[in-house]
């Protein structure tokens, strides 16, 4: 019964989302529903977004804003262009073309997220991302600066990208296209030597250099000194890590020196699939398929 008022009611049903539904009226225009098929935003939006981090982005003739779980309209719709909210904070576009991070009251995080000059060129300052507690912001004159949540600037520094932190690091390049890690203070903590680099997972990121592929840890150190070679795709946690040996044995091996160096119990998941292994692919007397890495 409920799908066929639903259907009497509505033009299109989206899926239910953390106990809310977006639907879209006969009139084209978007409201919300919730698991009661109560109707709590009545279909007067132009676009609306699921809820996220407690509120959802709206859309009307006016601009972008946001509304809580009661369908009140806790932000105005002022805004060119508004994204969802993570950690108590969203990225916001206001109509004169300014970015900024706003808090949940609406109140400016960032004061640095605009257009300026700089002699004769115009320089935008632009959000990379909120993740990890922080925002971070990078220029095409290769500025960077990373504040909280609150606005407070934590640090900042000169690299050409900067990318959004990770368990207390971001990966960096610099202007040769070498990458390395700054802390959350701005800080190069280790410095850009690297062809390749991940993310920082349970301590770990996997590097290369001079087709070298390992692990290092915070401290820049070699943690896995075993060369890391395709054959095989270990996955750990959101990280991804490729195996590469000249029999099972040795791939077996490989693997459980790569867990040795994690702690198993912080795993969100583990999955391992193995490829079939042919005998010649290997061939010790052809040094350019036994030298192949990452």
């Amino acid at each position: 019964h409920g799908n066929e008022v639903l259907t009497g009611k509505y033009k299109f049903v989206y899926d239910f989302y953390n106990g809310f539904a977006i639907v879209q009226g006969k009139s084209n225009l978007y409201g919300i529903i919730n698991t009661k098929l109560e109707e709590i935003v009545p279909c007067k939006y132009i676009n609306v977004s699921p809820f996220c981090d407690g509120l959802a982005v709206v859309q009307n003739e006016k601009g972008y804003g946001y509304i809580d779980k009661n369908g009140k309209e806790v932000i105005p719709c002022k805004y060119a262009f508004a994204r969802d909210f993570n950690d108590g904070a969203a990225k916001i576009v206001t109509k004169d073309g300014k970015n900024y991070f706003i808090d949940k009251q609406g109140k400016m995080i960032t004061t640095f997220g605009y257009r300026y000059f700089n002699g004769t060129n115009t320089i935008v300052d632009y959000t990379i991302g909120f993740s990890d507690g922080v925002i971070v912001t990078n220029n095409e004159i290769g500025t960077f600066k990373v504040v909280d949540k609150n606005g407070n600037l934590l640090g900042s520094g000169n690299y050409s990208m900067v990318y959004p932190f990770h368990n207390g690091f971001a990966r960096v390049r610099s202007d040769e296209g070498k990458y390395g890690y700054i802390d959350k203070s701005g800080n190069t903590v280790i410095p850009c030597i690297y062809d390749k680099v991940q993310d920082f997972e349970d301590g770990l990121a996997l590097v290369t250099k001079d087709n070298d592929t390992y692990f290092i840890n915070g401290l820049g150190q070699i943690a896995l000194t075993n060369r890391v070679e395709y054959n095989s795709v270990l996955k750990l946690a959101d990280s991804i890590i490729h195996l590469r040996a000249d029999s099972k044995e040795e791939l077996n091996r490989k693997k459980l020196a790569i867990l040795s160096f994690v702690k198993t119990d912080i795993l969100t998941s583990l999955v391992v699939t193995e490829s079939e292994i042919i005998g010649d692919m290997f061939d010790e007397g052809n040094p350019e398929l036994n030298e192949k890495t990452l």
